[in-house]
């Protein structure tokens, strides 16, 4: 009888941890998926986007780029980006449109991210490549044009033969310096031509037409000059530049 109730109090005791570990097993939070590795963005290269670039660039503050999972960051903005921008009219703006009214502002040129450009889509999109990954930027294309011909802007900026620095979209359609000073003296031309004609039917004096200036539309003022003292007239002439 001591060997049939020792052996059941063994059984028991068997079951009842059996029983147990079933129940920490199933009470155990279950393992967590291992999360799926992100390929490199853009990689391979989409064949669509079949402008070829191959050229350094820089990302200008504003510029928004994104991984092809859609992952995305703006240049200038987050936990290491750039303060308020001031603005030139006044008041202060975040770096995207502070930078974008303001673009000759030193950080704002100093914040610019340099990168490989690889291909362009025909609707105006570009990969490049930065810390060997491959990303996508695209959005309004913006220029600010300064006085002397030269011009600044986004969101990709390149640098031409000349040395010269502009946005990419103005380096593809060659709106270069160059061009820019080429079409002005155009203009200046076409002014003197009109303006100059209309002088010599007045029987007005020019020994020497120096220049001919806009006033407003339709109206112009030519500087003459005449034995050494100069002399302007304004003539009104539609359609001229």
């Amino acid at each position: 009888m001591k060997s049939l109730a020792l052996l059941t109090a063994i059984s028991i005791s068997i079951v009842t941890a059996g029983i147990a570990a079933t129940q920490n097993a199933s009470s155990s939070p279950p393992a967590r998926p291992s999360a799926p590795v992100e390929r490199p963005s853009y990689d391979p290269l989409p064949p669509s986007w079949n402008i070829q670039l191959n050229r350094p660039g820089w990302l200008s503050v504003g510029a928004q780029y994104c991984t092809q999972s859609g992952h995305c960051k703006i240049v200038g903005e987050g936990p290491d980006g750039l303060p308020p921008i001031p603005l030139k009219d006044g008041g202060t703006a975040p770096p995207s449109i502070g930078c974008r009214e303001n673009p000759d502002y030193p950080p704002c040129i100093s914040a610019r991210v340099p990168v490989q450009l690889l291909v362009r889509s025909p609707a105006g999109a570009t990969i490049f490549k930065l810390e060997g990954l491959n990303y996508a930027v695209g959005g309004l294309e913006w220029a600010f044009e300064r006085p002397d011909g030269t011009t600044i802007g986004g969101p990709i900026m390149v640098e031409n033969a000349d040395g010269e620095l502009l946005p990419l979209h103005y380096a593809l359609r060659g709106m270069t310096k160059a061009a820019h000073d080429r079409a002005g003296q155009q203009v200046d031309e076409q002014r003197k031509r009109a303006v100059g004609g209309i002088l010599k039917i007045r029987r007005e004096r020019c020994d020497e037409l120096v220049s001919v200036t806009k006033q407003s539309e339709g109206s112009f003022v030519a500087t003459c000059l005449n034995g050494g003292k100069q002399k302007q007239y304004t003539e009104g002439v539609s359609g001229l530049q």
